[in-house]
């Protein structure tokens, strides 16, 4: 009997291995990566090192990620079926395995090797802090207990954190923690500098943030201290980001710029102030925000309409760009402003006239003509085209004469993507 039992057990796992290399998984990883599972899950506090890491500002905000690099061989090695890296760490690499679950790679003396096990519910890779994050989802869901690691780029595990629902690393070098739908934030050791208590928090510079109380109505912007620098009551709203210690406000429809170190407010001479959502938060130059003045809304000319207008349909005025110091970069001289790119901005002259095609609801806009200033309002291209767009993957313009604009909406964010119909089109060097 026993030896039937042996021979079924053998015969069992032959088939296995079979199925397993057909599948290309390697044979020995499931049984490897249980055993390494339970060794991480066992580390014991007193064996977690202390680390403080060294956040690089000088790199960029936004990393371009990089897909399908890894040679066949290592993929099969570790039963990789996904797997990117960021441009300018191209040694590191984070992937998904065939048994769904997450690691991490690294490229040193031309062999890749195991810095994350792949054992984990989800990875990231954090190329500023220098830092990969390690997840652990005890119930199968991220809404239950869940355990943060964090390992350095040599696979040296450097913190455990239990008990939060989330960890969040912001582009200035903070890191936002989220517990019982309370924000808080931990210092640069990756300890609890402050603990959860504020029903909202998000960074505006590096040690300085913005938190919401809802029981006080209020919003502070506060440091890595919990010093309050400034508060306001609700309605307010505290725009992105802090260039030159001064940052933009909103306060009952009146725009101010603040100075946190003197506490001073100026008033902004605008009717409205609208972020550029093109600009990335801590990129190598000041956010811009397209202004408006003699601030004109048509909302109401189109209640009766099937349409629901975007702001470039409704809104009218004389429209300019400041940086979030309140440096004017554009003055308040033309008809519409719309982003480019970091470099340029595309502007309008000319009374716009939009009208309803009522058969499918698209808006045709005619009446105004585009041309391309710089950030500092030097007319790069002259204002005497239909549209002008931007392909930001091949990095190239385009401008459009004669013909008229048409707008489609889009339906998941309810503004129009804007054609040219009947125009020719010319690509711009730039």
């Amino acid at each position: 009997m026993e030896e039937v039992w042996f021979s079924f057990m053998a015969g069992g796992v032959i088939t296995a291995i079979l199925v397993m290399s057909v599948l290309r998984i390697n044979t020995f990883i499931p049984l490897l990566l249980l055993l390494k599972r339970k060794k991480t899950i066992m580390l014991k506090k007193e064996s977690v090192k202390n680390y403080q890491y060294a956040f690089d500002e000088s790199a960029p905000n936004r990393f371009e990620e990089i897909y399908r690099t890894l040679p066949d061989l290592v993929k099969r090695k570790f039963s990789i079926m996904y797997e990117h890296t960021y441009e300018g760490f191209e040694n590191i690499f984070i992937f998904k395995s065939y048994n769904e679950k997450w690691g991490a790679l690294k490229f040193e003396n031309e062999q890749y090797h195991l810095i994350a096990e792949n054992i984990y519910d989800s990875t990231c890779f954090y190329p500023q802090y220098g830092i990969i994050e390690a997840v652990i989802y005890h119930s199968g869901s991220y809404s239950g207990k869940t355990s943060y690691l964090f390992f350095d780029t040599e696979g040296r595990m450097v913190k455990r954190l239990e008990g939060y629902d989330y960890i969040r690393f912001d582009f200035y070098g903070n890191i936002i923690i989220s517990k019982n739908r309370l924000y808080g934030f931990l210092d640069i050791n990756l300890e609890e500098k402050v603990s959860c208590q504020y029903d909202g928090l998000r960074g505006i510079g590096k040690n300085l943030f913005v938190a919401k109380e809802n029981v006080n109505s209020r919003h502070l912007i506060i440091n890595e201290k919990k010093e309050v620098m400034y508060e306001c009551r609700f309605p307010c709203r505290i725009y992105e980001e802090v260039c030159n210690n001064k940052i933009i406000i909103d306060e009952k429809d009146q725009y101010y710029l603040l100075d946190l170190g003197s506490q001073e407010k100026t008033v902004l001479p605008y009717d409205r102030i609208y972020r550029i959502e093109g600009y990335g938060i801590n990129s190598k130059i000041p956010p811009r925000y397209i202004t408006i003045k003699d601030y004109v809304n048509h909302e109401e000319e189109y209640e009766n309409t099937h349409i629901y207008p975007d702001q470039f349909i409704v809104d009218e005025g004389k429209y300019g760009v400041i940086s979030s110091d309140g440096e004017v970069c554009i003055p308040n001289i033309y008809d519409k402003i719309d982003f480019l790119s970091e470099k340029y901005f595309k502007v309008a002259l000319g009374k716009w006239l939009f009208e309803i095609d009522k058969k499918n609801d698209n808006v045709y806009a005619s009446g105004g003509k585009w041309g391309i200033v710089d950030r500092k309002n030097n007319l790069i291209v002259p204002v005497q085209y239909t549209n002008i767009v931007y392909n930001h993957h091949e990095d190239r313009y385009f401008a459009y004469e004669n013909g008229m604009m048409e707008g489609r909406k889009d339906e998941h964010s309810g503004d129009y993507w804007w054609f040219v119909i009947d125009g020719k089109m010319t690509e711009l060097n730039l």
